[in-house]
């Protein structure tokens, strides 16, 4: 009894808790910085707009710390954090801190 308890215990705080990252991962569609955006406009698209340039994205990967996608024409990486954006390209062995931005719903 006191083991289906404590199952029972730790799944109704586990489950929660996975909802709601997913939840918060889900509904990340719009990144703004200064001069620009990145916005979800279809599934896995992403297009980052400028007042001079549209720039078409793919998203690669989605977690709770970051959205990463890539820019095959210019074989280019970036990942939108809370906070920040980090790029880089195949060559490179780390990512690269580029500017800080927000997530907008």
């Amino acid at each position: 009894m006191a083991k289906r308890l404590f199952v029972l215990l730790v799944l109704g705080i586990t489950l929660p808790c996975s909802f709601t990252s997913s939840t918060y991962a889900a509904e990340r569609t719009l990144w703004v910085y200064e001069g620009g955006s990145f916005e979800n406009t279809s599934g896995t698209t992403w297009i980052e707009t400028t007042k001079d340039v549209k720039i078409t994205f793919g998203e690669v990967t989605r977690n709770n710390d970051f959205i990463e996608m890539y820019d095959k024409n210019r074989e280019l990486s970036v990942r939108l954090y809370d906070t920040r954006m980090y790029w880089r390209t195949p060559k490179d062995k780390q990512w690269n801190f580029l500017r800080r931005g927000r997530w907008k719903n």
